[in-house]
């Protein structure tokens, strides 16, 4: 009875006290046609013997009715922790789409301003939103990468044209850091590759933009190459420069990739950003296969 109500299943504690019970009609039956006699002493050990049955039987039952109990409650509180997913996913979604008319709005009015010669803050409100409209995307590809319904486009692209766009990129993020990018691509690269061109577009701009951020003095070293496959070659993007760095912990913390992560949470952190970056860049080069 012990071993079995391990089953969680009570109709089987039920089956077995019906079968003892059946057994100990038969038994007294059996012994009420023979001519021995029941002394003070077996009485009190059948007692015992059925009182400790039904002690079994019935801690037995508690014990599988407080399973049952304790595993409603956790369903519960998984279906509740889904439910709350679910429900920020959709906030989040639906808020970005929200935020992306005025972002667009704020970006064309200050491309106005920048061809009417209005001044240098024009482009920095172009350069603001701009920055704002790829944290935009971001919170989409992040419930895209959530929901696992990340959609990869095929198309065509010029390599070369990748790299331009990246370089272009590092010009306008600088800042003035006197940071030397060089770039590396390999001579086998093919001229032109089919793949997302908008998320490699992004894979570039998160690398370039952590490599920029964290690096104030020296350079930043970017290697195109392919690795070959059976159907075709796959495009490999390394990127190493001389910023601070990251110690063993944060290494073990990236490569669990546990959600967002960031090295600094502090209020008093040196760099920004709100750690969507590594969750984006993972979630695109695991569709893609990996770089």
């Amino acid at each position: 009875m012990v071993a079995l109500s391990f089953m969680d299943h009570i109709y089987m504690m039920n089956l077995l006290l019906f079968e003892y019970v059946i057994v100990m009609i038969i038994q007294f039956v059996l012994f009420s046609h023979s001519s021995a006699v029941l002394g003070t002493l077996e009485i009190s050990r059948i007692f015992l013997h059925v009182l400790v049955v039904l002690m079994i039987y019935s801690c037995c039952v508690k014990s599988i009715l407080e399973r049952d109990v304790f595993q409603e409650i956790n369903d519960k509180k998984d279906g509740i922790i889904e439910a709350y997913d679910a429900d920020m996913e959709d906030f989040l979604s639906n808020i970005s789409h929200e935020l992306r008319t005025p972002v667009n709005v704020v970006n064309g009015v200050a491309d106005l301003l920048i061809k009417q010669n209005v001044g240098y803050e024009a482009s920095i409100i172009k350069n603001a939103g701009i920055r704002l409209s790829y944290q935009i995307e971001d919170i989409q590809d992040y419930t895209e990468c959530k929901r696992d319904k990340v959609v990869l486009e095929e198309d065509v692209y010029i390599t070369t044209s990748l790299i331009n766009d990246v370089v272009a990129r590092f010009r306008l993020i600088e800042e003035n850091k006197k940071v030397e990018l060089i770039v590396d691509l390999a001579p086998d690269v093919p001229a032109k590759m089919t793949g997302d061109i908008r998320k490699l577009h992004k894979i570039f701009r998160h690398l370039l933009e952590n490599a920029v951020k964290f690096t104030k003095s020296g350079g930043i070293y970017l290697k195109v190459y392919t690795e070959k496959t059976d159907y075709g070659v796959n495009l490999c993007i390394e990127m190493t420069d001389t910023g601070i760095g990251m110690d063993q912990k944060t290494v073990r913390a990236i490569s669990a990739l546990e959600g967002m992560y960031q090295a600094e949470t502090g209020r008093d952190r040196s760099a920004g950003g709100v750690g969507l970056g590594l969750f984006i860049v993972y979630g695109f080069t695991h569709k893609m296969g990996g770089f």
